[in-house]
This record gives C-alpha cells, sequence and structure tokens, in this order.
C-alpha cells in the first residue's frame, strides 16, 4: 500500500509513525505526544523492540530501562520501514 507523506511534517505525526522524542522523553503517533521517560542524554543508547506478532514497539534505554511504547494492531502487518532523526 502507498502512503502519501508530506516530507515537511515528522513521520510520527501520522497514523503510519511511531516515535520516541528523545529530547523532551515523550512518546509520538499521529500527531499526539505524551510523556514516558526523561530527556535522553548525549551518549545513552536506545534499542527499538518491534513485536509483530503482538503489534508492540517498545524502547529500552542504556540496556535496562525498558520504555512501553505502542500496541496497535497496524504494527502486527508490513512493510514496516524503520527512520531515525538525529538533532544536534
Amino acid at each position: 500500500k502507498k502512503t502519501i507523506f508530506n516530507l515537511k511534517t515528522a513521520f510520527c505525526d501520522h497514523r503510519f509513525g511511531w516515535g520516541l522524542n528523545c529530547q523532551d522523553g515523550s512518546l509520538r503517533h499521529e500527531d499526539h505526544s505524551s510523556p514516558c521517560t526523561s530527556p535522553l542524554k548525549p551518549g545513552q543508547t536506545v534499542q527499538v523492540i518491534l513485536n509483530m506478532e503482538k503489534g508492540s514497539l517498545d524502547f529500552i534505554i542504556d540496556g535496562h530501562q525498558k520504555v512501553q511504547g505502542f500496541v496497535d494492531s497496524e504494527l502486527k502487518s508490513g512493510p514496516i520501514h524503520f527512520a531515525v532523526a538525529l538533532f544536534n
């Protein structure tokens, strides 16, 4: 399925985008934002765990702090494209 994407918006501002905003620690999806963890600092690592059987997307910060991300039936089917936005 083809999706039209406005390049002037963030991918997580759409129904097909889910994200963790590392600047403020919020989860973002469909232009909604909810606090979930403290802002990340330089040097911290983020693992992304996608479980397509459960339809869940979670995050692990620095190898030990699990952040409950999203549960959505849309995450059970593909294709799924990963994207990373880096800010300095």
